[in-house]
């Protein structure tokens, strides 16, 4: 009578396959068939089973090499025992093996399988494995807790389950007992029965990431059915997506079952893995890669928080994940189609909220750019199918959805139906509101390329209150033209259709101040509409290279595009719809133009190509980059307040949100929408100071192995001139080497004055010196550029120091900035120079009269002479404020110069 199927598939096994067969065969209990499956072995193996002469021995010989698990359900089907027994071909059963598992069996009807307790080869290794079914369950959340050649398992219930699932290849055994864990119960004894092999030459080692990667894979499958067998009535269904991180899917698996059972233990257990995961950085899955980890793990914490595992604000905690899609959307990779399903189901959970937040309109705007990374994609995936059908219930974008779903056709008009002859000239239009020196600078650049284009009318809309901008040379086919606007929000898209209208030719390009973009794009852009195949056209694929500070210092030199190209831009959205693009000018005006409901920086460059993509206007793009020159980001560059934000997201939703027919008629509206915002008072977030330095800082002179303390108006212009000369052999246009210098510790050329000594220590010992200049004299200086000449400085403008520019307000502002307690809040140029640095943090102090007498002495040559000049005529002689400034400024006048 036959009791027992062993079965034992064998691959070149010849160093332990005789203590493994022997190990079986001098069992106590004798009942036994033992189907050993040779694999197509290329070693001694096959010789060695057949040097056995044991009549319990059934052998199976395979043609070609099978695999573990085939095998043994090859076995499977021909065993004629009771009961199956596992064994690994080089692992080693211990006496009363059979004889334990069998009668705990025969005793324990209610047992599916029974594994045992082992020791490994190597003494040091050690896994003790839980014996109770209970705890089996729990610790398979995590991982396999059976050593598989220790398993007995009833053989009905090996045939009921259909044995070993082959796709799992190196996973099976964990994907077996699994399933067999929420079919009955499956338990370990306690006693040690089994020696387990450990060699570099097993499949666990061989195949260790394979191993993983199906590991992976089971584990979701039995957490996913391991929560919904317990899950609450209440309690939402999770999916892949909530598993994807093991850890993530554990610790919904223990709430789940605290909550089921009433046991606090699995509840505390699951709050302290919430707690480690938290604090600890993100697990990365390698067979999910980074984004989709990301994303599981948001998909996981929205499904803790909802089901109310867990207190805390969703919104707080999601923070962020949520704030990374911004970019993330803009910058997708193609190929990441799995991460791209997972994100947009992240956003169609965060968004489907009855609750309409600012983080929900954000979220919104993420996922409408996700939809527009899957116009490649033929969608069959059910799961993403399944949000799809959300995003349309909710509108968010029902043109898209609709098409997306395949219950709408995408329709353009036939731009050949155009019979207009379009004129040759194309005008380029550009409103500009100069907040720095670097876009003043940029956008002479900008003028430079585009007054060279044959058949090219170029308009500059200057809206200020204040000119700061006048044209460099003399380009015929430039036209200025400066409106006064005292709003200190730029309205950009009212000067947009003002200057749209006034252009008189049927192809217009609208630019902004700091982009360039290579002369045959332009072409190809122009081409694309004079050739009726769009009516909007981007002179660039979608590649915005965002230029370095170093090398748009250099462009705006040599102006040579091949520089630009020959770089490689570490910042670069490869899904942008900023900077530049062209358009047939009637139709953009009947699709309505710009969109005025955006006031100041906003959401339109997004809304304008989806109304482009809803109207059925199509939009073109040619190949190759655009690249934006480095500017320091103010107000003209970022959200005024954030209540325009929202208004501009909600704006945008709105139309995206719209049909057809529905944006047709919105558009009809949009007449004196200005009227509505203009008369509108909206109050900052923030208001900054322009370059603000955070700290005192050391400017690094490193090829003349000099340092200087960076103090306003003592010379630092004139010395950081001489620095981009010795870098780059030209003295930059004014402002451009302050661009280059930077103002806080990520420039490479400043270091703050408290690390000096630790910089020295690993680039080695530097003549350090500070420049001194008279504070009456500097203080002049200040006054004059800034308050007479009305040089652009966002603080004083907002401090209305052009309009009020008396010496006696100026001095209020400067007895303001005094009298903060942090110099460092103070404005720089107002900052006593005493506060920047301390005598012994120099090795020299230099009155500015001497600066370049100083710097030729130490080698540096001083190509230009600069002494601070400016130009208007202006001479303190009241001599209650050179006094009141002496007093002021009485620390400095303390200092001792040495040179």
């Amino acid at each position: 009578m036959i009791d027992i199927s062993v079965i034992m598939p064998v691959f070149n096994e010849e160093k332990y396959l005789h203590e493994a067969i022997d190990s079986i065969l001098h069992q106590t209990f004798g009942r036994f068939e033992f189907i050993i499956i040779d694999d197509a072995s290329t070693d001694n193996s096959l010789a060695i089973i057949q040097s056995y002469a044991d009549e319990r021995i059934v052998l199976i010989c395979n043609e070609y090499n099978m695999g573990n698990y085939p095998s043994r359900n090859k076995g499977l089907e021909i065993a004629v025992g009771k009961y199956i027994c596992v064994m690994d071909a080089d692992d080693v059963a211990y006496l009363q093996r059979f004889e334990l598992q069998y009668k705990y069996l025969e005793t324990h009807p209610d047992i599916l399988g029974i594994g045992t307790n082992f020791v490994f080869s190597k003494p040091e290794m050690k896994r003790p494995l839980p014996s109770s079914h209970e705890q089996l369950m729990i610790d398979l959340l995590q991982n396999n807790t059976f050593l598989h050649s220790s398993l007995m398992i009833r053989t009905n219930v090996m045939r009921k389950c259909d044995g070993y699932d082959e796709k799992y290849v190196y996973s099976s055994d964990y994907d077996l007992m699994s399933r067999l864990a929420l079919s009955g119960k499956v338990e370990n004894l306690p006693g040690i029965l089994m020696m387990c092999r450990w060699h570099a030459s097993q499949i666990s080692q061989l195949h260790r990431d394979e191993q993983k990667a199906y590991a992976y894979d089971v584990r979701r499958k039995y957490q996913i059915e391991f929560i919904n067998r317990y899950k609450n009535t209440n309690q939402q269904m999770p999916d892949e997506w909530t598993v994807g991180i093991p850890e993530i899917g554990r610790i919904i698996a223990l709430y789940t079952y605290a909550s089921h059972t009433g046991d606090v233990i699995y509840e505390k257990q699951a709050d302290e893995l919430l707690e480690q995961l938290l604090e600890n950085d993100v697990e990365i899955v390698p067979s999910l890669g980074q984004e989709c980890s990301y994303c599981s793990l948001g998909c996981g914490l929205i499904y803790i928080l909802r089901n109310k595992f867990a207190k805390g604000e969703e919104n707080e905690i999601l923070t962020e994940l949520d704030t990374r899609l911004s970019t993330l959307s803009i910058n997708w990779n193609e190929e990441q189609k799995d991460s791209l399903y997972g994100w947009i189901h992240y956003l169609t959970l965060r968004v489907d909220v009855q609750e309409e937040s600012t983080v929900t309109l954000v979220n919104k705007q993420n996922l409408i750019q996700f939809l527009d990374r899957l116009e490649e994609i033929e969608i069959i995936d059910d799961s993403l199918l399944k949000d799809l059908r959300r995003i349309d219930a909710l509108g968010i974008f029902p043109e898209r959805t609709k098409c997306l779903l395949g219950e709408k056709e995408i329709t353009c008009i036939n731009c050949n139906e155009i019979d207009e002859s379009l004129d040759d000239i194309v005008t380029f239009v550009i409103p500009v509101r100069i907040d720095s020196s670097e876009r003043k600078e940029n956008l002479d650049v900008v003028l430079d390329q585009l007054s060279k284009r044959k058949q090219s009318k170029i308009i500059v809309l200057e809206a200020d209150k204040d000119s700061k901008y006048k044209v460099p040379g003399n380009y015929p086919n430039v036209t200025y033209r400066f409106v006064k606007d005292d709003n200190s929000i730029f309205y950009r898209t009212k000067y947009l259709n003002e200057l749209l209208r006034e252009a008189d030719t049927s192809i217009v390009g609208i630019w902004d101040t700091d982009v360039i973009v290579p002369d045959d794009q332009i072409d190809s852009s122009i081409a694309d509409i004079r050739n009726r195949k769009a009516v909007m056209s981007f002179p660039y694929d979608g590649r915005f290279n965002l230029c370095s500070m170093e090398d748009s210092f250099v462009f705006r030199d040599n102006r040579l595009i091949e520089f630009l190209k020959g770089k490689e831009h570490s910042d670069c959205f490869i899904h942008s719809v900023g900077g530049a693009f062209l358009v047939h000018k009637d139709y953009y005006l009947e699709a309505g133009g710009e969109n005025e409901h955006f006031y100041g920086w906003g959401m339109e460059d997004l809304e304008r190509v989806k109304r482009m993509e809803i109207l059925g206007l199509p939009v073109s793009r040619v190949t190759g980059a655009l690249y934006h020159l480095f500017h320091y980001r103010y107000e003209n560059s970022r959200f005024y307040s954030s209540r325009l934000e929202e208004e501009s997201r909600e704006e945008f939703l709105k139309v995206c949100g719209m049909y057809k027919d529905q944006l047709k008629h919105y558009i009809q509206t949009w007449k004196d929408v200005a009227l509505k915002y203009e008369n509108r008072v909206y109050l900052p977030s923030d208001m900054h100071a322009r370059t603000p330095f955070l700290a005192n800082y050391f400017c690094l002179m490193e090829s003349y192995h000099m340092a200087f303390v960076i103090i306003a108006k003592n010379a630092s212009s004139h010395l950081r001139n001489v620095l981009a000369s010795s870098l780059y052999g030209f003295y930059p246009n004014q402002g451009g080497a302050h661009s280059l210098v930077g103002y806080d510790d990520a420039s490479p050329y400043l270091c703050p004055v408290s690390k000096m000594q630790e910089k020295e220590k690993e680039s080695g010992k530097m003549i350090k010196f500070a420049v001194w200049r008279d504070p009456v004299e500097r203080l002049v200086s200040c006054y004059k550029h800034f308050c007479l000449e009305k040089a652009n400085r966002f603080y004083f403008r907002y401090l209305a120091l052009f309009e009020d520019n008396s010496f006696d307000r100026f001095m209020e502002f400067v007895r303001f900035e005094l009298g903060k307690k942090n110099p460092l809040s103070q404005d720089e140029h107002i900052r006593r120079q005493s506060d920047y640095y301390h005598p012994e943090d120099v090795d020299y102090i230099v009155p500015i009269h001497k600066l370049n007498q100083f710097l030729e002495e130490h080698g540096v040559p001083v190509l230009k002479k600069s002494a601070n000049e400016t130009s208007v005529g202006f001479r303190l002689t009241d001599r209650n404020h050179i006094e009141e400034i002496k007093e002021l400024y009485k620390a400095d006048y303390k200092i001792k110069l040495t040179y």
